[in-house]
This record gives structure tokens, sequence and C-alpha cells, in this order.
């Protein structure tokens, strides 16, 4: 059955390539998770005060009707990714890493000291290398644009490997997801000059009559916070933050601060508490991205050994592996394979694997998730 597979496989092989190369993805080939904004989504990312975390620092906000009611979205759907590497060597794996240059590969290095007794492989210092943007320097949602970074990973780990400075070494994929608040009809001005409620009030009053304002100062200080509440709805919520920005704004207070006009969204204090998710790979046993048989290239057999995967499956078979039993290296194959990181193979993860190749033959330097 196999043999008769490859002739058909070899045939389709031959015609589909070609195609590949020149069509580009199609409709139902695309991949990846795109946040759903309506149509009637308004940006208010300039009166909102985005959280500064560590991985939710370029992010927007839409507000938008969702069933008679006013939603505000936290947009901050992207995925990073972190390499963390168990190093044995302290003092030459940082010499490596240098004459690497690692750190123009890697966005950012973290280390930790491990002390021998919470030593997990024999390591004393445990470093972590994140990226938050794709191969493109952009946040995105689509996992195939992070493999390239993967395998950059994969492939200094196996030199580090065989230079026996590290006793292991780990990828990790997460995926940072909004969030959703309400709008509390309020508005705040902080770090303004004191005593300017009043001008405040009338400011706010021109949109909307029913508002109250409130002021905190600060001790020792000529700053206040002030509270403009009862705003009856969001847009003129929106557009009195936006002219108390303009009025009051744009100069420096006592402190050498300059004041901030935001509306009042629960979410800016949920968005701290953003769910992530991911996956871990070993880099250890991983292979590259497509290199089914692990011989650090994609061609072919590659994609003869995934198409006859997922024919077997398309055709009822349960029992459908790569390896015979060996579980580190079926999970290992498995992830090379699953080109778009859903935790599936089909014909989308065959298509990539067809696009890479038909492009290297045609003298071109591929890569994931283009």
């Amino acid at each position: 059955m196999k043999k008769q597979f490859q002739r058909v496989f070899a045939a389709f092989l031959a015609a589909a390539t070609t195609s590949v190369s020149i069509a580009g993805i199609s409709a139902n080939a695309m991949i990846g998770y795109t946040s759903i904004i309506p149509e009637n989504a308004v940006d208010i990312t300039d009166v909102c005060e985005c959280p500064k975390g560590q991985y939710l620092d370029e992010s927007s906000y839409m507000s938008y009707y969702n069933n008679d009611s006013h939603t505000i979205a936290y947009l901050s759907d992207f995925k990073f990714n972190y390499t963390t590497l168990y190093v044995t060597n302290n003092a030459e794996f940082i010499k490596f890493y240098n004459e690497y240059n690692a750190d123009q590969v890697f966005e950012k290095y973290d280390e930790e000291v491990v002390l021998e007794t919470f030593s997990q492989y024999g390591e004393r210092l445990k470093v972590m290398l994140y990226d938050k943007t794709d191969k493109n320097g952009n946040h995105s949602t689509d996992f195939s644009n992070y493999t390239n970074k993967r395998d950059e990973a994969l492939k200094f780990c196996r030199i580090l490997q065989e230079k026996g400075y590290i006793a292991h070494a780990t990828y990790t994929s997460f995926s940072a997801t909004s969030m959703k608040g309400g709008y509390d009809n309020s508005v705040l001005l902080e770090n303004a000059v004191s005593g300017k409620s009043e001008e405040i009030r009338k400011t706010a009053e021109a949109f909307d009559s029913s508002i109250e304002v409130t002021e905190q100062s600060s001790e020792n200080s000529n700053v206040s916070t002030y509270k403009i509440s009862s705003v009856e709805n969001i847009e003129d919520g929106v557009a009195i933050a936006r002219e108390l920005k303009d009025k009051f704004c744009k100069t420096r207070n006592d402190n050498e601060v300059y004041p901030s006009s935001v509306i009042v969204t629960g979410v800016q204090e949920s968005a701290f508490s953003s769910s992530f998710q991911g996956s871990e790979t070993d880099l250890t046993t991983a292979h590259y991205t497509g290199d089914i048989d692990n011989n650090e290239t994609v061609d072919t057999s590659d994609i003869f050994d995934v198409m006859y995967y997922v024919a077997r499956k398309g055709a009822g078979i349960e029992d459908v592996s790569f390896t015979d039993g060996n579980a580190v290296e079926e999970a290992a194959v498995f992830a090379a394979a699953d080109i778009d990181g859903n935790g599936k193979l089909d014909s989308t993860d065959v298509y990539y694997m067809m696009k890479y190749c038909a492009e290297k033959g045609a003298g071109l330097n591929p890569s994931w998730g283009d």
C-alpha cells in the first residue's frame, strides 16, 4: 500500500509544487487567529491607559455596541515565545553567547543563578531568551510566523549541546488573549493643576449637562486628580476626555509630569490578568520545522511522510504514527510536521511544506509563515 501511495504521491507532487509556488495561500489555507471586531468599533486608545505589563505594552482599545450594550475590548491578541537554557558551564556559555551575537537573534536576555539544591538538570545558570515579535518584528497572532524563531532557537541549542554548555533547553510559545470590560460612566483627569474644578466642569458640561466633578488634591503639591462622573454614555465620555486632554494635558505640572485624561473602564484593571496559553517544546529532542527525518533539510521525503500520515488518518485508521512507538521521538516529529501549530496534521501543513520545497527548488530563500 505504501509503495502504491508513493507512486500517486510522485505524480501529485510534480503538478502540485508548480501550482503552489505561483498561487500563494488560498482562502481555505489561511491559518491563525484573528480578533473579530465589529464594523461599528471605534479606536479609543488615545483616552485609555494601556497597562505597562511585560507583554502587553503595545496594544489598543476598541469600543463598540454588542447586543444593545457597550463593550470595550482591550486588543492584545498576539503570540510571543521564550527559550529557556539550563546552563552547566556559565563562563563558556556567556563567552560563546557574545561570540554568536545571540542578542541579534533574541530580543531579551534574562538569567537566574541556580543553587545546587534547586537544580533540575545539574545546571548552574538558567537563561531565558524572549521574543515578543515575529520574524518581521511585528506582534502577530499567526503561529507560523514564529516557526523561524523556533528554528533559530533550536540551531543555537544544538551548538550549545555539542559544546557541552547546557544540560537541557525548552522553547515555549504563548498566546496572549484580549480582555473586555464595561464603561463605568466616568472620566479621570490625573496630575492636573489644582483648583480647576469649575473650569473642568464647564468644559465637560458642553457634552453632558448631568456630569459631576470631584477633586482630590495631592499632599504637599499643587497637583490634583479630577473625576468627572455620571457621564451618560461612552461617546460623551470619550469626547470629554479628548477635550480635557487638549485643554489641560499639554503642559507639565509642578512635578514635571504631563497630566493625562482617560475614560475609566474596568478593563484597564483586568488587562493586567490577561489569559496566556502556551505549549512547551523540548529543544534537546526537537526537529527543525518540516524536517521529519531529522536530516536538517526539508525535501520531498518529508512531504511524503506527512502526506502518508494524513492520508491514513483520513481513511479512518486510528493507530497512525511516524515512529515505532518511541513517544519522545513521535512528539518531536509531530511538532515538526505541525507547521501551523494548531495541534493537528492536515492538508494545510502539507501545503506549507510543498510551498517551502517549491520555493527552495526555484532558487529562492523560503521561510515559514510567508
